[in-house]
């Protein structure tokens, strides 16, 4: 059986297109479960949303996210579905930051790319078109983002990766680079209990890639159960 087109949905107008009514009533909940939980950090709109996922035909939605950049998901997806939301700003902190690097001349290495967001934007014009190379360990994920490379001209380069301390993984066939890429990762890490059931935790990596003797990225994470 053919899959369906995707939906398409514009941000910029709010315009729907491609969508029947019942596809149309879910996206009008779906934004306006955003917009109310937004008040309390989206609490609950994962599982909301992911229960009317199962109501919903399987196919895609296509959200253009500016006249360069088009990013792709499952209909009813209940982590992407709140940029039916106009008013969201995914990881708002980090769109200013690439928003300020637009004429700064850099690579983004994309590690744990999932579906390709950042990925999809920061290669897009009003991002300064800058050279990505995505990577995502997980196979469910990285279908969806060689998808989104694709519906934007394969503009920007996919890696899958694999669990361990030297990871060799797959790479699209439009790719420079080669199917036997590696890179090192090197990891430390820490924890400390602060009060009682409350646990700060922090840890850093380093990726050393094979294909690029000269580049490096480290990606730093702290976390806690507060």
């Amino acid at each position: 059986m053919t899959a369906q087109a995707p939906i398409q949905f514009d941000r910029a107008s709010g315009t729907l297109e491609g969508a029947n009514l019942w596809e149309r009533t879910a996206a009008l909940a779906l934004s306006t479960g955003s917009k109310i939980s937004q008040h309390f950090s989206h609490r609950g709109y994962n599982h909301c949303a992911n229960l009317l996922r199962r109501t919903l035909p399987a196919r895609n939605i296509a959200v253009r996210l500016n006249e360069d950049a088009v990013f792709e998901f499952p209909y009813g997806d209940g982590y992407w579905s709140k940029l039916l939301n106009r008013g969201y700003h995914y990881e708002d902190e980090l769109e200013l930051l690439f928003r300020g690097a637009v004429d700064v001349d850099y690579t983004l290495i994309d590690c744990g790319a999932n579906y390709g967001y950042w990925s999809v934007l920061v290669s897009s014009r009003p991002f300064g078109s800058h050279k990505v190379i995505a990577i995502e360990p997980s196979s469910q994920n990285f279908s969806k983002l060689a998808n989104n490379a694709l519906v934007n001209g394969d503009r920007f380069d996919v890696i899958a990766r694999w669990d361990g301390l030297r990871r060799q993984g797959n790479v699209l066939r439009t790719s420079d680079l080669l199917s036997d890429s590696a890179l090192l990762r090197y990891t430390v890490g820490g924890s400390m209990r602060l009060y009682k059931t409350t646990r700060l935790k922090m840890s850093g990596e380093l990726y050393d890639f094979s294909d690029f003797p000269d580049r490096y990225v480290i990606h730093t994470a702290v976390t806690g159960a507060f």
